[in-house]
């Protein structure tokens, strides 16, 4: 996973949505035509420098799960769905992945999208989704954050893992319970 900051504050706050930032500030600004894209991009270069350091024994590329953007349908990350706007976050998504494998070069991620749990049926679950062209693995995070008797969390989970399972079998993808 990727926890970006915030690239409107110039820190390492991926947690700060605060007022200033809640109108999707952030995304816009490090879109393409945003005065913040070559800080972005920037940052991107540093993933794809990594990448193309995992070099194995042998000599070949060590193939990784790739998570940017995790738990998006959340509002605890500047780019949950409070904050940026579906089709700002889809954006956003794609063009992070297109600059990664094709302005970068970068051929050894799997890219997984992995909004937070639980999801009701599945078109909660792709509200937010960039597309099969983007996306190997279909994901999910979820949290026992306050577990008691008869919270019925492991139902929950399994209703959601189940949808996953039939959304990625159906698009011959991956599914995963990825946090």
């Amino acid at each position: 996973s990727s926890h970006m900051p915030n690239f409107t504050l110039g820190g390492d706050e991926f947690y700060d949505y605060s007022p200033n930032y809640t109108d999707g500030d952030c995304a816009k600004k490090i879109l393409p035509g945003g005065d913040l894209n070559e800080k972005y991009k920037r940052f991107l270069d540093l993933i794809a420098e990594f990448a193309s350091l995992c070099i194995d024994v042998e000599g070949e590329m060590i193939p990784m799960i790739f998570r940017p953007f995790h738990q998006c349908n959340g509002n605890w990350f500047w780019w949950g769905q409070d904050f940026v706007s579906d089709d700002d976050f889809i954006s956003l998504f794609r063009y992070t992945i297109d600059y990664l494998m094709g302005e970068k070069g970068v051929d050894n991620f799997l890219v997984a999208y992995s909004p937070n749990g639980p999801v009701e049926d599945q078109a909660d679950y792709l509200k937010r989704y960039p597309g099969d062209d983007y996306i190997d693995i279909l994901g999910l995070d979820y949290y026992h954050d306050k577990p008691h008797t008869g919270d019925g969390f492991f139902r929950k989970l399994t209703d959601s893992l189940d949808i996953i399972y039939v959304l990625a079998n159906e698009r011959k993808k991956i599914s995963a319970l990825t946090e």
